[in-house]
């Protein structure tokens, strides 16, 4: 792979009052294309005239340092064809940025090095992208942002560099998105989001230093409740309800320290228990059970530590037995038998050992024959 090597020369001149190390950096083993130019003291520090170059020979960026190494003066930057990029003042004047196609791009005030007044910056198409008050170099006052359409995006204040006070954002298709108070540039108190759909309200909730906490509620785009339920230092915690669109309860159960804990139920639209079981620490452990519509039991499930441990068994709608098997550790271990609806009968069983098929494994017909025996090892069928 082609790289362009950049090789140093260093030249010593030594004046009465100081040494001066020139110091100059090429794109080529040659040194006829010059990348860097300028002058250091015998401290390192950068002083005086400095050049940057493109590597096609345009210069790229020049201005000065003074005795302290400190930007002084206009500074100038240029694309490779040799057009301005940008004018950055450290005195007094402007500071300007422009685009490859020569537009304006940013433009600023500055007096003693600083900026002050108003920072304005575009799009490329001409729109303003943002308008920012300075004073002595600091933002402060009221700032505003634009969508590429010209459509504002953002309004806010700045008090002390930072976003402070009311804050507001839209859409590009001029819809109200988020709005709250903001303290040092940190979301606080009430916090309200909208859906970008229709602009109506999605989330309402409060902050504190900036993080989640207290009530927080959630909106379907139709504007009904979704989930509600309390946040403490940015993490949930105690109650939490799920509802579905139509007013009923999804699901529900308790958060501690950010993670689920204790009893969770869920509901079907009609009211009935669809499952419920237990958490601990975030994962689920103990058993779970599953319930058809009609309340009849669909399912027992043990689980330890988020993962399954000990029995399964399923039911049919009819409440039949339709499968028995256990785990451990999350994997397949020990008898599994699976019957028939119709009959009662088995229709097939073996054994599973660390969730591989191990040993005989029998089919049946539906008069209790069996039809059909193989022996596995470690999930591989044994001739």
């Amino acid at each position: 792979m082609k790289q362009t090597a950049l090789i140093c020369f260093l030249l010593l001149t030594v004046s009465a009052a100081q040494t001066q190390i020139v110091y100059q950096k090429f794109y080529d083993k040659e040194q006829t294309r010059t990348a860097v130019e300028g002058t250091m003291d015998d401290d390192s520090v950068r002083i005086g005239q400095w050049t940057w170059w493109h590597p096609n020979g345009k210069v790229y960026q020049q201005g000065r340092y003074d005795e302290r190494g400190n930007k002084t003066g206009l500074w100038l930057v240029y694309y490779d064809d040799g057009s301005r990029c940008a004018e950055e003042c450290y005195a007094d004047g402007h500071s300007r940025e422009w685009y490859a196609n020569g537009d304006l791009k940013s433009e600023v005030r500055v007096a003693g090095g600083r900026k002050t007044g108003l920072y304005t910056s575009w799009y490329e198409n001409g729109q303003k992208h943002d308008e920012i008050p300075f004073a002595d170099g600091v933002r402060e006052g009221e700032t505003r942002e634009w969508h590429p359409n010209g459509q504002i995006k953002f309004r806010g204040t700045y008090s002390g560099n930072r976003l402070n006070g009311p804050g507001v954002w839209w859409t590009a298709d001029g819809k109200k998105d988020m709005e709250g108070q903001l303290v040092d540039d940190e979301q606080e108190g009430e916090w309200r989001f909208y859906w970008r759909t229709n602009g109506r309200l999605g989330v309402t909730g409060h902050y504190r230093h900036g993080e989640e906490n207290g009530l927080w509620t959630y909106y379907y785009e139709t504007g009904e409740r979704w989930r509600s339920g309390e946040y403490r230092d940015g993490r949930q915690e105690g109650l939490w309800t799920t509802w579905y669109e139509s007013g009923g309860k999804l699901h529900e159960g308790h958060y501690a320290s950010g993670m689920e804990e204790g009893r969770w139920t869920a509901w079907y639209e009609d009211g009935r228990v669809d499952y419920t079981g237990m958490f601990h620490q975030g994962r689920m452990d103990g058993e779970w059970k599953g319930f058809y519509d009609d309340g009849t039991v669909r399912y027992l499930i043990n689980y330890r530590h988020g993962v399954k441990d000990g029995d399964e068994i399923h039911y049919f709608p009819s409440g039949k037995v339709e499968s028995r098997e256990r785990y451990r550790n999350g994997l397949r271990d020990g008898k599994y038998e699976r019957y028939s609806e119709e009959t009662g009968r088995l229709e097939e069983s073996g054994a599973f050992a660390s969730g591989e098929k191990e040993g005989r494994w029998t089919w049946y017909d539906r008069h209790g024959k069996e039809i059909l025996t193989v022996r596995f090892k470690a999930g591989k069928e044994v001739k």
